[in-house]
């Protein structure tokens, strides 16, 4: 597997270009399957597959009345795949090949709110993202090999592709709802706020769709509604660190994914910490 990214700044006010792109080759002898429960799922088939993916971009950002930030996004992605299975056919036959072109379109709209009260510092911005993937075809790969795991929280919000490699991907169009908040100290502590909320407003919803490996199934992402996400963090000036996530489902009002963790690094060589998570049954 290779890969590479390149950012390049143009010139003032034309904004940047992002390349990025993966290579993926992946032989197997056998397939890989495995039960849970008595269920069977299978992360792997037996054969050849090569899987190409480019992706070329640009954005720039704008600073409109009142310091509203927008930065609009456009890009094209492209990919080839090529599975040769030994075992199993897929989608009923041994050769398969995919060709496909997902145009994109997003903006980020932020508005970064700062007030000061003597030497402490508060940051508040609420975000709001529009996301368009032309392309209803989410396995991109065929078969899903390296985009096996994914949990909805506050780190991939507010992204314009959610799943975690190149065998899957969003589609269709989508908004992302949230805010940020930041709090520094004049005693050196600290607090980290983000929550938000996404919706899947037309188009195919690839998270609405599973797999062989099941990514897909109880994201909180499959359905027009997803689910609350929330994170907050926070530092005292002792070297004491904590932090707390949760996931909610807005339909049941139920806790589908909570997590809590605490830390201690006095700064003398020695440190201690502790977590827990709580997953829904």
């Amino acid at each position: 597997q290779s890969e590479f990214e390149h950012v390049q700044d143009l010139a003032p006010g034309w904004g940047r270009v992002h390349l990025t792109g993966e290579l993926q080759s992946i032989v197997r002898t056998s397939d890989q399957p495995v039960a849970y429960g008595g269920v069977p799922y299978t992360f792997g088939y037996g054969g050849n597959k090569q899987h190409l993916m480019l992706e070329g971009g640009w954005e720039d950002q704008y600073i409109l009345p009142g310091g509203v930030t927008a930065t609009p996004y456009l890009a094209a992605r492209l990919d080839a795949t090529r599975l040769q299975t030994t075992t199993t056919p897929i989608n009923g036959q041994f050769d398969n090949n995919l060709l496909s072109l997902t145009p994109i379109a997003a903006m980020d709209v932020r508005w970064p709110l700062m007030a000061k009260n003597g030497f402490d510092t508060h940051l508040l911005e609420p975000v709001a993202q529009l996301v368009y993937r032309g392309s209803s075809t989410t396995s991109v790969g065929i078969v899903n090999y390296d985009a096996q795991s994914f949990v909805f929280d506050s780190s991939n919000l507010f992204t314009y592709n959610h799943f975690s490699g190149i065998d899957r991907q969003d589609t269709g169009l989508q908004a992302n709802i949230g805010g940020h908040y930041l709090g520094n100290f004049a005693n050196g502590s600290w607090i980290d706020f983000v929550a938000g909320q996404s919706f899947h407003l037309a188009g195919t919803n690839a998270f609405g769709i599973s797999d062989a490996a099941q990514t897909g199934t109880s994201t909180g992402l499959g359905t027009p509604l997803s689910y609350t996400v929330a994170s907050v963090r926070g530092g005292l000036p002792n070297g004491l660190t904590g932090a707390g996530k949760i996931q909610l489902d807005p339909n049941k009002f139920r806790v589908t994914r909570a997590g809590a963790g605490v830390a201690f690094a006095p700064g003398n060589g020695f440190s201690t910490g502790a977590d827990y998570t709580f997953i829904a049954a």
